[in-house]
């Protein structure tokens, strides 16, 4: 991993024209103003983020994902996460939080969000967003309860759409050419590392939108394909038993042999048997 210098490790505010920061017990929280048509060059964050777009626009480029931050825009981007942004014609006015990751007794259940990158347009979340920036000017003794009782809502509906989009929704692209991936590599056993690298995203991403999505992870879903395949090749041609294992990739005859009699009950060689002779 790149040293933090190597990485640009910068605040969130870096760049903008108008900032300020509040803290409380489990966020900090930046409202920062953009102007227009800045170019903030590739850096990360020591913290992962969730930010509101309250006005104006981001682009903001993300590995090989280019992420539209419109007006209303909910998104995320994961701790040292290298990452670009260009403000819009309209410049840019963010809200971004921050929560504390020393604070796992919290923020657990919201780690998958924070740990990937997210993008929910439309999320109806100005109107808390401006109760936050409401309390942040109040500051009195019960503005930062307020505030993490208000943060803690917004990221909580944030998570759940995005886990309800990834199980009921069409995919994204790049978790299409995941799968596509796996398939095309099954039998040379792929990592997860191997197949994040592919479609250039973090691999805890990869693996929790690939479970929710298709029901199981990446290593179940390979072995699966593995296993069809090899059964088929039982059923349509006479090649050796072993080589056949081999080709699938199973360590050797035995490990196919095992997985055949725990799946269905047979060794390959009655399975082809009883494949040939009928359903």
């Amino acid at each position: 991993m790149k040293s933090p210098s190597a990485q640009r490790v910068v605040h969130v505010s870096h760049g903008a024209e108008w900032s300020r920061t509040y803290h409380t017990p489990l966020f900090h929280i930046t409202e920062a103003r953009f102007a227009p048509g800045a170019v903030l060059e590739p850096h990360t964050h020591p913290r992962p983020i969730c930010a509101i777009m309250l006005a104006g626009s981001f682009d903001t480029r993300i590995g090989q994902r280019s992420v539209d931050c419109a007006r209303g825009t909910v998104w995320t981007e994961p701790c040292e996460e290298r990452h670009r942004n260009h403000t819009g014609d309209a410049g840019a006015h963010v809200l971004v939080v921050q929560p504390d990751p020393h604070r796992a007794d919290v923020i657990e259940p919201l780690q998958p969000f924070l740990e990937g990158v997210h993008e929910i347009p439309r999320s109806g979340m100005i109107g808390p967003a401006r109760n936050v920036l409401h309390e942040m000017n109040a500051a009195d003794a019960l503005a930062a309860l307020s505030i993490e009782g208000l943060l803690l809502g917004m990221l909580a509906k944030a998570a759940r759409v995005t886990v309800r989009r990834e199980r009921n929704g069409m995919p994204p692209a790049w978790l299409k050419a995941a799968r596509d991936f796996v398939h095309a590599e099954f039998r040379r056993s792929p990592r997860l590392d191997d197949v994040a690298r592919a479609v250039a995203i973090r691999p805890g991403e990869l693996a929790v939108a690939f479970r929710n999505h298709y029901g199981r992870s990446i290593g179940a879903y390979a072995r699966d394909l593995r296993f069809d395949w090899a059964v088929d090749r039982l059923r349509r041609t006479d090649d050796a038993i072993a080589g056949i294992a081999a080709s699938a990739g199973y360590s050797d005859q035995s490990h196919f042999t095992r997985e055949c009699a725990a799946r269905l009950g047979a060794s390959p060689g009655r399975l082809r048997q009883s494949l040939r002779a009928g359903p």
